[in-house]
């Protein structure tokens, strides 16, 4: 190797070890913090898990849950209990998952540390802590944070400890039974790696260890055992849920190849949410370190695969979807392992084509894979993660409506508006309620038009009328159909556009 080169890697190294993973978590905090602080609305799934917090009481949330709602009965008990503590506001609902948000950055840049090298431990970071995904949901009313947290705090634990001592198997005893009722997956990465550690213990044929790792999952089987019969159960029998991510091929099609393919590149767009060029890269990426850990037979590969069997033995069953924001919990190790496959092929392009060859080939591939979410995540501060500002259309009603008014919410943004109704003082008789889609938001037929033309009719003969228009631009033409037709039966006086949401003022007094 050329000795200036060496050097200046030697350097990089040193740098990237002292203070670039140092600055990654930082920045990786703030972005959280920054997006927590915009105090966006309630996005219409964050809303009906919130009413379902507001109307029951601690032992009704052990019941189903309305609007087609799951949510692990430990989260939803410290959700309530927050509200009752501090009030019903955006900030206090989001406090918890926000908390989880922070702990699951600090749990991966432990094990990243411990786990890859510190220059491949810096693009496992910049990946982990700029995903937008994992961004969003640090700041949002469901349990997708706490599922990242909660399975790094299972990884690291069960790496750190494969062969505990009685105070460490009382403290997995302890973190994995309250972990089942936080966080439906944790059981997936509890059962995964347990099974790790009792085939490593059996094969080295350490008896006293594998005793321990029994009875550490004799406690967790009871905690999952009250869990499934006091919640579980009768959740995982909605057909509704059971249908709707069965149409998505959530669940194995086991004896097809096609499903096995497009799950596994599904995967790296949706959770990982890359775009084509890092799809590409990310799976090349993964398949070398899955080839490293095999000829090396490096066991840390159990401890990566594990988790995800389980999860797929779970969705043969029909219990669990394989697929999309589901899998979120399982972003950290798929991180883990490309970014081990990107060192991998980083030291196999050094010896054969040395080092200058290794370092333009290894940065342009951290290049295609960090520059969409890094980039992002730079723009936050100036273009934040918004959703659907339904608050901020009301905001400009309140500000403008004069005595008399009606107000017409367009169905999609009925969830959103029963959280907000009694905040913004509205009372029955004084607004209207759109009529149900009966295409669960996917399409709109021309049987729906006419049911939503059908719908606003009732509105002639009003002379002022706000419109809420809110979720409504995910659905093709349902928009454009939906304001022709407003505009045919009536004149419009007033309109505000915000994220996703609009307030429009009509008269429909008369013939336009």
């Amino acid at each position: 190797m050329n000795p200036s080169i060496e050097k200046k890697l030697t350097g990089l190294t040193h740098f990237i070890n002292k203070e670039i993973l140092w600055i990654l978590l930082g920045f990786s905090i703030f972005i959280r913090l920054f997006q927590y602080g915009i105090n966006r609305a309630l996005r219409a799934d964050e809303a009906v898990l919130a009413l379902n917090l507001i109307r029951r009481d601690y032992l009704g949330l052990l019941q189903p849950l309305e609007y087609d709602q799951v949510a692990p009965a430990g989260f939803l008990w410290v959700e309530k209990l927050l509200l009752q503590l501090f009030g019903n506001t955006e900030p206090v609902l989001r406090i918890f998952p926000f908390i989880f948000g922070i702990a699951s950055v600090f749990l991966f840049f432990l094990i990243a540390k411990r786990f890859l090298s510190p220059v491949a431990a810096a693009i496992a970071l910049a990946l982990f802590g700029c995903h937008e995904l994992l961004v969003f949901y640090s700041s949002d009313v469901k349990q997708y944070s706490s599922d990242v947290a909660i399975a790094l705090l299972i990884f690291w634990l069960m790496t750190q400890w494969p062969q505990p001592t009685q105070r460490q198997a009382v403290i997995l005893s302890i973190v994995g039974a309250l972990s089942i009722w936080f966080s439906h997956p944790a059981i997936f990465v509890l059962a995964g790696c347990i099974f790790v550690n009792l085939f490593l213990t059996y094969r080295h044929q350490q008896k006293r260890h594998l005793l321990i790792w029994v009875l550490v999952g004799l406690v967790w089987l009871v905690s999952f055992a009250g869990f499934y019969f006091l919640t579980l159960r009768s959740s995982s029998d909605n057909q509704t849920l059971l249908n709707s991510w069965g149409n998505r091929s959530s669940f194995p099609d086991v004896f097809n190849p096609l499903w096995y393919y497009d799950a596994f590149t599904h995967f790296f767009k949706d959770p990982m949410n890359f775009s084509l060029p890092g799809i590409i890269v990310s799976i090349t990426l993964t398949i070398a370190g899955i080839v490293a850990f095999i000829r090396q037979r490096d066991r840390r590969l159990l401890y990566l695969f594990a988790p995800v069997m389980m999860t797929f033995i779970a969705a043969c069953l029909r219990k669990y979807p394989f697929r999309e924001r589901l899998l979120i919990f399982l972003i950290p190790l798929a991180i883990l392992l490309l970014a081990y496959g990107w060192d991998v092929l980083r030291e196999w392009i050094k010896t054969r084509w040395g080092s200058s060859a290794s370092l333009g080939v290894s940065a342009l591939l951290a290049a295609i894979l960090l520059v969409q979410p890094v980039g992002r995540s730079l723009a936050l501060p100036f273009a934040p993660y918004y959703h659907t500002e339904i608050r901020s259309a009301l905001d400009y009603i309140q500000k403008h409506k004069q005595p008399g008014d009606f107000l017409y919410v367009f169905q999609r943004g009925r969830y959103q508006f029963d959280y907000y109704a009694d905040r913004y003082g509205y009372q029955p008789g004084q607004y209207q309620i759109g009529i149900e889609d009966l295409n669960d938001g996917r399409k709109m037929s021309p049987a729906e038009k006419v049911r939503y033309e059908a719908d606003l009719d009732t509105l002639k003969g009003r002379s002022r009328v706000w419109v809420l228009l809110a979720h409504i631009d995910h659905v093709p033409d349902e928009l454009e159909a939906v304001q022709n037709h407003l505009a045919q039966i009536g004149k419009k006086l007033d309109e505000a556009e915000f994220p996703s949401a609009i307030a429009e003022l009509y008269d429909f007094s008369s013939q336009p």
